[in-house]
């Protein structure tokens, strides 16, 4: 069985709050209002190359862009949580071999932490486009990313 040192846990909640503080940042006007519409114009673009692409290239309608992110967003959750669960098993196996440890506990923070994030950062992006059509497919595309973004990390530490 592979297991995952207590650091992996705490080097992924640490990532998280680091990107959160950026964030944070932004929004008690350490930024200029042009230095954030750089920020946000970038994050689009990142956008335009990720789920909302893979998306785009194949559809034209706004409602068939949406059906492609909604399902790519189910498929990527599923992975996730498999992945979540096989995590959840190696923090046992972690806590069980090594009593006092409580990695189990601190993972499940982690990840209840992450459902956070994705989802203040994910409205974020939707806010920061203006909303409408183009903010929602926005939004889905983020839920997307982040999802996979946090699957490879998940992925990564349980092939160690």
């Amino acid at each position: 069985m592979k297991t995952i040192h207590a650091g992996a846990a705490f080097a992924i909640v640490a990532s998280m709050l680091i990107a959160a503080n950026a964030r944070a940042q932004a929004a008690r006007g350490f930024y200029t209002p042009e230095q954030l519409q750089d920020v946000m114009s970038s994050q689009a673009k990142e956008a335009s190359r990720g789920a909302l692409a893979e998306c785009n290239s194949g559809f034209r309608s706004a409602a068939a862009v949406a059906r492609c992110l909604e399902n790519l967003r189910e498929k990527s959750q599923a992975e996730f949580d498999a992945a979540s669960q096989r995590m959840t098993n190696e923090m046992r196996a972690l806590d069980a071999a090594n009593p006092g440890m409580h990695a189990q506990a601190a993972f499940l923070s982690a990840e209840k932490a992450f459902a956070g994030f994705r989802e203040a950062d994910c409205r974020w992006h939707e806010a920061g486009s203006g909303g409408g059509i183009e903010g929602n497919q926005l939004y889905r595309s983020c839920m997307v990313e982040q999802t996979r973004s946090r699957l490879a990390e998940l992925d990564r530490l349980l092939s160690k």
